[in-house]
């Protein structure tokens, strides 16, 4: 059974590891550090919240703001942003497309 783990303005956590049905959600001024999110885990982090060195592992779940700062490696070890800017302009031309 998993649990949430709640990171606040002013607060810090760092080498935590979200296993199944795990949730650990970065809210503004929060600092999440070293996260390894596994199979069914969740990692959320929002406007304004940081999350550095994360491992997204296959079956992970990243859920962010474009206003949040996150960096880290995904299961084949691309760079989170890089796959973030990827889905961005995925979206961008799927609408584009629409008009």
């Amino acid at each position: 059974m998993g649990g949430y783990q709640y990171v606040h303005n002013g607060g810090t956590a760092s080498d935590t590891v979200v296993n199944s049905d795990g949730w650990q959600i970065v809210k503004n001024g929060g600092v999440a550090g070293n996260t390894t999110v596994n199979q069914k885990g969740r990692l959320q982090v929002d406007a304004g919240g940081t999350a550095t060195n994360v491992t997204l592992k296959q079956g992970g779940a990243l859920v962010t703001s474009t206003a949040a700062t996150v960096t880290g490696i995904n299961r084949l070890e691309h760079s989170l942003l890089w796959r973030v800017k990827l889905i961005m302009s995925y979206w961008k031309m799927a609408d584009a497309w629409m008009c």
